[in-house]
């Protein structure tokens, strides 16, 4: 299980502990996988979504969007 908000935190929910964590730039709210479950792409504020490899929990990459803050919005993943 995964989540987010000052860092992106990987937990074991059966041992009931964190396996690992990863700093983050700024807070997020939400957060999607892509259909599997490789990669965690993280919104929700200002205007970028930040993008981790799910295994290893690097940032693998960063999406910057035209505008301001979207901390109201819910990210959704769609496959086309």
């Amino acid at each position: 299980m995964f989540g987010v908000l000052n860092r992106l935190a990987k937990y074991d929910i059966k041992q009931k502990k964190l396996i690992q964590a990863a700093t983050l730039e700024h807070s997020y709210y939400c957060i999607s996988f892509n259909q599997a479950g490789s990669k965690i792409y993280l919104a929700g504020t200002f205007n970028d979504v930040a993008i981790f490899d799910a295994e290893n929990m690097q940032q693998i990459g960063k999406i910057t969007l035209p505008g301001g803050d979207m901390a109201i919005t819910t990210a959704q993943i769609f496959v086309r």
